[in-house]
């Protein structure tokens, strides 16, 4: 039961990298639209 949540938590955890990182992608794409 423990490694089932500590494995669920380290998925949550990716996800939420995975997010912030498209995130990111998003507002350097739009940067780097306004420069050209």
């Amino acid at each position: 039961q423990l490694e089932l949540t500590s494995a669920s938590s380290r998925l949550l955890k990716l996800k939420k990298i995975e997010l912030h990182l498209v995130e990111l992608e998003a507002k350097f794409g739009l940067s780097l639209a306004e420069l050209f």
